[in-house]
């Protein structure tokens, strides 16, 4: 293999030799104090811990001289970040920009930072507003080598409002976005043609959807942080192809934002599920299934290991997946007379006396037993809170669940 081959061939490189290749540029950098944590897969600091998974993710299969950029680029967030001041309004401000989030995934971040300072630890919730369904928007710091959280202790030291932040922020960014517009691809779709990071704040600048030339509303997938794809309500082609981009871009993609569909009305956003076509619903349930799977199976974990950490006995249910001819639908068990959280799903198995199951529509479930089933508070994805089962009766009286093959 010659020089160039051996600098610009794609590398498989082991989590192992990922992190001692990072740690040596770090103290080559001049960082000191650095210690592994295996089983986080993180590197931990005086003041900070490092997750390494979207970093490690990033440098997989590139050529050498590529992954040593990432790494630099790694290393420098690591060095700089810390040194950054923002303890003030007034350097903090010009660094502040919009990022837009599941909920989810943000209930998911403060549940890890719960269990690495300890399950009992109280964690300031982040600072943000909600913008459509479980779509939320927060204010970030953007030191251009790492992306730091606001919560409310941040703002209270700044003294400004979550609002009046956001309004900061979206005059930071609106000369990146709104000039920019869009760039048309096949089949009806469009993309974002401003900066990677930004491009699902489009959705906060809703003047730069008026004028495309779309068939019906613009409908947006604002699939990560770097990607956003605009069809129109009635484009049966464009709707197919961007739910069929939203399945691929599912658990696949770093830093991701939201695989669901928002329609404007020219007033707001509202979540968006087509109807008139059947393969076009068939993928947004598709889509809207695979993502509540991602985000319930990292909850389960999570809640799991908060649960052992403080000895509550309780059982988180598995959100899981079924698919069935052509067909793809969600299940959870609710176990006899178990203490448990379930998870939203299509259907409901619900345990009978003999230990034998009978699956039925959560929507019937929820009608005739939603006395009994009360919603957690503060989880996001929701859960629902069971003590004890309706009785074998009650249950069989209820039609079984069919799916459509």
């Amino acid at each position: 293999m010659g020089l160039l081959d051996w600098l610009f061939s794609p590398k498989e490189v082991t989590r192992e030799a990922f992190v001692q290749e990072a740690i040596e540029l770090l103290e080559r950098a001049g960082g000191t104090n650095f210690s592994y944590d295996a089983e986080r897969f993180a590197l931990r600091g005086a003041d900070h811990t490092w997750f390494l998974d979207n970093a490690f993710a990033r440098t997989k299969g590139l050529a050498k001289h590529k992954r040593r950029m990432e790494l630099e680029r790694f290393v420098a967030t690591v060095i700089e970040a810390p040194k950054i001041d923002v303890s003030t309004l007034d350097t903090a401000a010009p660094l502040l920009k919009p990022t837009l989030r599941l909920r989810g995934r943000d209930a998911a971040t403060q549940l890890q930072a719960t269990l690495d300072g300890g399950a009992h630890t109280d964690i300031v919730p982040y600072a943000f507003e909600p913008l459509v369904d479980e779509l939320i928007v927060r204010p970030v710091v953007d030191t251009q080598v790492s992306m730091l959280h606001v919560d409310a202790q941040r703002l209270r030291e700044w003294g400004i409002s979550v609002e009046n932040a956001l309004k900061i922020a979206l005059a930071n960014i609106r000369h990146e976005v709104v000039p920019a517009g869009f760039t048309r691809l096949q089949d009806g779709v469009l993309a974002g043609a401003w900066v990677p990071d930004y491009q699902p704040c489009a959705m906060l600048f809703p003047e730069i959807f008026r004028n495309l030339s779309l068939r019906g509303s613009p409908v947006v997938a604002p699939l990560t942080r770097g990607l956003i794809y605009v069809t129109g309500s009635e484009d049966t082609a464009g709707l197919t192809r961007v739910l069929t981009l939203a399945e691929q871009s599912v658990t696949r993609e770093l830093y991701p934002c939201s695989a669901s569909l928002y329609r404007h009305d020219g007033r707001s956003w509202t979540k968006f599920m087509p109807t008139g076509n059947s393969e076009v619903e068939r993928l947004a349930h598709r889509v809207e299934t695979l993502q509540a799977w991602e985000l319930y199976e990292t909850q389960q974990r999570l809640l799991n290991r908060v649960h052992e950490e403080t000895g509550i006995d309780m059982f988180v249910a598995t959100f899981m997946v079924v698919e069935r001819g052509s067909a793809m639908f969600s299940v959870s068990s609710w176990a006899h007379d178990v203490l448990s959280l379930l998870p939203r799903t299509d259907v409901l198995a619900m345990q009978l006396e003999d230990g034998s199951n009978r699956t039925v529509s959560w929507e019937a479930a929820f009608e005739a037993f939603g006395d009994l089933m009360k919603e957690e508070p503060g989880l996001w994805p929701r859960r629902w809170r069971v003590r004890r089962s309706p009785g074998d009766d009650q249950i069989t009286a209820l039609p079984e669940y069919q799916s459509e093959a």
